[in-house]
């Protein structure tokens, strides 16, 4: 296990971070490199105000191992079961999910976890949040939603406004692009932290991958812990929650206006050779 301590510019003691492979207690951010359910097996109950993460949705990437289906929910059905084990009363899990697709024919998972999260009686479903971004690849089987390849049809957006989130997703030249393949954005982690937590509470990502969330929960003055079994995504995880606390970090702010193209712009224009 390796501790890393620093002290501030003004002699205060610095936030610490802790790179290990089971949960300890002294830490105000914690990375695990480990399998999701060894570290959970060693977290008390009742330590973490908000749990938020996206799980791998099954369907082949990088950083996943395709299950079969059923085994699949399985292993996320335990997984959740010991995600609530170890949220505190009163507290908060934010799973955001997608679709699993197998032959042509879509699974909606969001379905599926409820049932899950549902076993346990405690558990209060207290809003259903749409996240949608105007950009993506185009359906060849199936219906593409709104402006294509956007993902929301607009004449809902008029009646669901207050859940529906227009985030843009971190792809390409985003400011937040790193080596991982299916990053979600910090905002998205802040808008649930600054509603669902107070600081100095424990925010807690069972698959953080690079560390988005806990990103969010320092530049919050929150405490974080977070685990992922890619030593890769650890590390840059780190990284990130080093430029963080240092002011370093580039990332989209909070609240930034999302950038509507105008038109004008050269890859939107009919190339001059193409014009009589």
């Amino acid at each position: 296990m390796t501790r890393q301590t620093s002290l501030s510019s003004e002699g205060r003691k610095a936030p610490k971070l802790v790179l290990s492979r089971e949960y300890v207690s002294d830490y105000d951010v914690l990375l695990a490199t480990n399998d999701v359910l060894e570290f959970l097996d060693g977290v008390p109950s009742d330590t973490f105000q908000l749990i938020v993460t996206s799980p791998p949705y099954n369907i082949g990437k990088p950083y996943e191992e395709r299950k079969a289906f059923g085994d699949y929910l399985v292993w996320q059905k335990e997984t959740i079961k010991e995600c609530i084990r170890v949220l505190k009363k009163g507290g908060s899990l934010c799973w955001q999910v997608g679709n699993y697709v197998e032959n042509g024919e879509v699974f909606p998972l969001d379905a599926y976890f409820y049932s899950a999260i549902k076993e346990n009686s405690e558990m209060l479903l207290r809003n259903r949040i749409v996240w949608f971004f105007e950009h993506g690849l185009h359906a060849s089987r199936r219906l593409s939603k709104g402006k294509n390849p956007g993902d929301v049809w607009k004449v809902l957006q008029q009646d669901w406004e207050a859940l529906m989130w227009d985030i843009p997703n971190v792809k390409s030249n985003h400011p937040e692009k790193t080596i991982h393949p299916a990053q979600f954005p910090i905002e998205l982690v802040e808008r649930l932290l600054l509603a669902l937590t107070n600081e100095e509470d424990v925010v807690f990502d069972p698959f953080m991958g690079v560390g988005s969330a806990l990103v969010a929960a320092v530049l919050h003055g929150r405490r974080a812990a977070g685990v992922d079994r890619e030593s890769g995504y650890v590390k840059t995880a780190f990284e990130r929650v080093q430029a963080a606390l240092s002011g370093t970090l580039r990332y989209r702010p909070l609240g930034t206006a999302k950038h509507v193209p105008t038109g004008k712009e050269k890859v939107a224009q009919v190339p001059r050779e193409w014009r009589r």
